[in-house]
């Protein structure tokens, strides 16, 4: 009888690990998306930021980064990014062909979070979560050529 209860404990300890990967969507599956999609800034360098950052990473290899630098409204930024999934290493392109400042390693990826290190001394940890941008960020364009974005 100990033998099945320790067994039925474990077995429940790793299904809830397991269900812990993801979220599920209305057909009760569970979604995750990897890299792709929106993500809102949320800390760099470990401190809590109130700058207000989001960036789509499109299953295309595109993305789409809106940032604002003041009351005036966002800037966007387009370009390609690439993803190497065996180093978790993340590089991009802007469309005037300007490359992003530095590559970025992935250190935590789930369905809610994503955190990456720049390949730079000092080190700079940027904190992302998951969150669709709203329309006032999507439908605003604001600065010019010499808004420096921020990857």
């Amino acid at each position: 009888m100990k033998r099945l209860f320790a067994t039925a404990v474990a077995l429940i300890a790793v299904l809830f690990s397991v269900t812990s990967c993801g979220e599920f969507g209305e057909s009760g599956k569970e979604t995750y998306e990897g890299i792709h999609g929106t993500w809102k800034l949320v800390a760099f360098c470990g401190h809590n930021t109130d700058a207000d950052i989001y960036i789509t990473l499109n299953e295309d290899s595109s993305f789409t980064l809106y940032q604002r630098e003041d009351d005036l409204g966002y800037s966007l930024f387009v370009g390609t990014y690439t993803h190497d999934e065996a180093t978790s290493m993340v590089t991009g392109e802007y469309a005037n062909g300007k490359p992003w400042n530095c590559a970025y390693h992935i250190t935590t990826l789930d369905a809610k979070s994503l955190v990456w290190e720049s390949d730079t001394e000092p080190v700079e940890v940027s904190e992302y979560r998951r969150s669709e941008a709203p329309k006032v960020v999507t439908d605003s364009r604001a600065g010019g050529d010499d808004v420096k974005p921020f990857l």
